[in-house]
């Protein structure tokens, strides 16, 4: 892949994570899914681990 598509590429990806809301609107989106609001620690820990039990 050249440059240029993996740049392309990063700025789509930007995009459509892209969030806008409320602090409202965020608690509901922890309520339905508690792994958005781990810490990045956290998250390499829990890949790490799950790789593990394959």
């Amino acid at each position: 892949m050249d440059i240029l598509r993996k740049i392309q590429q990063h700025r789509e990806d930007e995009r459509r994570l892209k969030w806008e809301g409320t602090f409202s609107e965020y608690l509901d989106i922890i309520r339905e899914r508690p792994e958005v609001a781990q810490s990045a620690h956290s998250r390499v820990y829990n890949m790490i681990k799950d790789a593990g039990n394959r």
